[in-house]
């Protein structure tokens, strides 16, 4: 039920951790649910995701540095990653992580998306504002440039 839709995956390991769940049972149920393995990239994706959005960035940093599958250097991790480190205010390594994996996937909009988020939290507002002009380029998707709009400016018109 779960594979096809990431965003059901994260609140339901949301749910979990807000339930005092230890993110092992978490593993455990969420692979569960998803038909997959409790190390597997849906599985971690959706427990880190859920971990930043419940403001546990540590534990995020600690899952990606554990993991040893072929995933585990995935752009998907590593943009995971990044995000934990912004979390944690760590906008300057979020921003050297997020450089590269920019310059692997120079059109990938969730990469470019967040380092704009870094550079903008640093205050280099001149490139975060040419970031924000090739992301519009790219023509995203309009929710993602919405929310983009917001946090560059305030306003999402």
């Amino acid at each position: 039920m779960f594979s096809e839709n990431h965003k059901l995956a994260v609140l339901l390991a949301e749910a979990l951790l807000r339930g005092g769940e230890e993110i092992v049972s978490v593993k455990t149920k969420m692979a569960d649910k998803l038909g997959a393995g409790a190390h597997s990239t849906p599985v971690s994706h959706a427990i880190m995701d859920a971990l930043i959005t419940i403001d546990r960035p540590h534990e995020v940093l600690a899952l990606a540095e554990t993991r040893d599958d072929q995933e585990s250097s995935s752009p998907e991790t590593r943009l995971r990653f990044a995000k934990a480190l912004l979390a944690m205010k760590a906008a300057d390594k979020a921003e050297e992580e997020l450089r590269a994996i920019v310059g692997e996937q120079p059109d990938w909009i969730p990469g470019l998306d967040a380092l704009c988020d870094a550079l903008r939290l640093q205050k280099k507002i001149k490139e975060a504002l040419a970031l924000f002009r090739r992301i519009e380029a790219l023509n995203p998707d309009q929710a993602v440039l919405n929310n983009l709009r917001y946090r560059m400016f305030g306003t999402a018109e």
